[in-house]
């Protein structure tokens, strides 16, 4: 990525593990209170403390928006100033120190999914960067904010029009020639 230009979206979701984490040896096989995986959570969703309601819309995930809410509410702590800036940082760098492994295309955009991690001392770790992060669309959580990242992310690239009548026209032709 040559020159690197980035964009950072500012929602999300906030992903939580179903059970408590513990270090207790005799708990190690319980795989649900070390992983905020939701495709692993889903399943532990009954011995979660949420309703039927809550399922259908999100399961252990919350948007950025509401858990930047939580944040600034129950925690006192400024999302912005103590944790946005350090998600940032952490992208940042990441894309910088991968920048000259990128291949760079002008005629191209790539979507990455960073999945950061936010410790009891509310320091940013990155966990993850998915280069083909997940569009499906379990809950409706998922619904709303992907498919608002997927507009604005065809807005920004602002897509040239075309006559897809004529298109059509050009490829049937194309399909009967022979070459």
């Amino acid at each position: 990525m040559n020159p690197l230009e980035a964009f950072i979206y500012k929602e999300g979701f906030g992903r939580f593990s179903t059970q408590p984490y513990t270090l207790d040896p005799t708990d190690k096989a319980n795989k649900y209170i070390h992983l905020t995986n939701v495709s692993i959570n889903k399943y532990n969703l009954n011995n979660y403390d949420c309703n039927a309601t809550d399922r259908i819309y999100g399961g252990s995930k919350v948007s950025l928006q509401t858990l930047k809410k939580t944040f600034k509410d129950d925690l006192k702590i400024d999302w912005d100033t103590q944790i946005w800036d350090q998600i940032r940082d952490v992208c940042l760098k990441a894309l910088v120190s991968a920048q000259n492994d990128m291949t760079y295309n002008p005629c191209c955009f790539d979507l990455y999914g960073f999945d950061v991690i936010i410790d009891e001392d509310y320091k940013c770790w990155l966990l993850e960067i998915n280069s083909s992060p997940s569009f499906s669309c379990e809950t409706l959580l998922d619904d709303m904010i992907k498919q608002r990242l997927i507009d604005d992310t065809l807005d920004l690239i602002n897509p040239i029009d075309f006559d897809r009548k004529r298109l059509f026209e050009v490829l049937e032709r194309r399909t009967h020639d022979d070459f």
